[in-house]
């Protein structure tokens, strides 16, 4: 599976579910785990005399040290590669996508925020950003998520059945024995008999990869039916592409796949399409 896992930390408790299964991961086929926190700038001059620079040394003492406790703790469990990673930057995206990148990572992790509005609507800024741009798939673990890989749900966007996104599904479901049923969004052109076409074809590929799969076609209020179907099944897994349109178009109602992360309560796996854009990114800033 998975060999380098990189996981970006805010230090709060929401990261601890995906530091968790990383461990886990890591534990059953000798991954290496990056397990990055970064810190804002600080610009401002300690009223008692210290300068930003020293307080900068301290924090990144500190969250070295909070960091070296997951390591230790990994360590107990078996983990062979854990290293502790503390970086500055203003934009926290920007700076996991360099860091997965210079890691050559194949999956980032993170872990899914309850709290306030506010502190919500700064989190899809995060992720509509690293979920556009990212150049391996990324795996949100909600709070006390437990990830069994036994019952997947691919969310197939429309006629855009992302080849990558299927064969992640296929490749986790041989790999675990998982069950998979893809919920499929019927797309504005073709409607209910382009949906169909669509449950054919992933049949097809399912039985050629021999892997047991159903099909279930969305209304148009997809998010919600699908984190529904996941509650029903029992699903431990979503899985879904990576977001197709213009970045611009997510910033206030947010991509597919993040209305998803929102409304569900198992982990999401969003995958990127086959050429990735970290490489060359040009991206406007949302936050």
């Amino acid at each position: 599976m998975y060999k380098k896992i990189l996981i970006a930390t805010d230090g709060t408790a929401h990261s601890a579910s995906a530091i968790i299964e990383a461990t886990e991961m890591a534990r059953k086929y000798g991954s290496e785990i990056y397990l990055l926190h970064v810190l804002s700038r600080i610009i401002a001059i300690d009223p008692l005399g210290g300068s930003s620079v020293v307080i900068t040394q301290q924090l990144h003492e500190s969250t070295r040290k909070f960091l070296e406790t997951f390591k230790g703790m990994a360590t107990e469990d078996g983990v062979m590669k854990f290293e502790t990673i503390v970086r500055q930057g203003e934009l926290f995206y920007r700076t996991i996508l360099d860091e997965a990148v210079s890691r050559q990572a194949d999956l980032i992790m993170m872990g899914r925020r309850e709290s306030s509005l506010m502190k919500r609507l700064l989190f899809q800024s995060l992720t509509t950003q690293l979920l556009f741009y990212a150049p391996c798939p990324v795996l949100i673990v909600p709070l006390a998520a437990l990830i069994q890989w036994e019952r997947i749900i691919l969310a197939v966007n429309g006629n855009r059945a992302s080849a990558p996104a299927l064969a992640e599904t296929l490749k986790i479901a041989k790999t675990y024995g998982s069950h998979v049923t893809a919920a499929i969004k019927p797309p504005r052109r073709g409607g209910l008999a382009a949906a169909e076409d669509v449950s054919r074809s992933l049949k097809t590929s399912a039985e050629q990869a021999g892997v047991a799969l159903d099909t279930v076609i969305l209304s148009a209020i997809a998010a919600d039916e699908i984190a529904r179907l996941a509650k029903e099944r029992d699903a431990d897994m979503i899985i879904t592409g990576q977001p197709d349109e213009s970045i611009l178009k997510h910033i206030f109602q947010g991509s597919f796949p993040e209305q998803i992360i929102d409304k569900s309560l198992c982990s999401v796996l969003v995958v990127p399409g086959a050429v990735s854009r970290a490489a060359a990114r040009t991206e406007p800033t949302i936050s």
